[in-house]
């Protein structure tokens, strides 16, 4: 059985666009991730504001401009990098916000500063989300790149 030069173009294509729409779709989830965390930073921000001057207030304003600074550099190595399915870009977010994420959980709520709940892991949850399709839409990029 032959495969004509256009079914076989048209076939490329296709595996083209599915890794580019899985590496899309873990992009947006980044950008929400990034979205999410600028109003935790937000929070932190007004937490800080909530204690008089001192070591603590420092610290905790210090917390929530670099949760604000890790928020804004996973969106935009998202919509820089993620979107065109990058392999750095890939690695960036996929340590960066896991590193973020997982210091969030370690520190967080395994002490039970904050109660473990959907609303508590939506961060974490996003992150997995995310990478799962990352991952996808790399993996099926690296495939595509071996075929030709």
């Amino acid at each position: 059985m032959t495969v004509s030069r256009a079914e076989s173009t048209r076939n490329h294509a296709d595996r083209v666009s599915l890794h580019l729409l899985l590496a899309r779709i873990g992009a947006a989830l980044y950008v929400g991730w990034g979205v999410l965390h600028l109003i935790a930073a937000r929070g932190i921000y007004e937490l800080a504001s909530s204690i008089p001057d001192g070591l603590a207030h420092a610290r905790l304003e210090q917390g929530g401009l670099d949760l604000g600074l890790f928020a804004v550099q996973a969106m935009g190595v998202a919509v820089l990098l993620n979107w065109r399915n990058d392999r750095i870009g890939y690695w960036l977010n996929i340590i960066v916000v896991g590193a973020v994420d997982l210091g969030y959980v370690v520190l967080v709520i395994v002490p039970g500063h904050v109660p473990a709940s959907l609303i508590a892991f939506a961060g974490p949850i996003i992150y997995v989300i995310g990478a799962i399709f990352s991952t996808a839409g790399l993996l099926r990029r690296n495939l595509a790149i071996s075929n030709q």
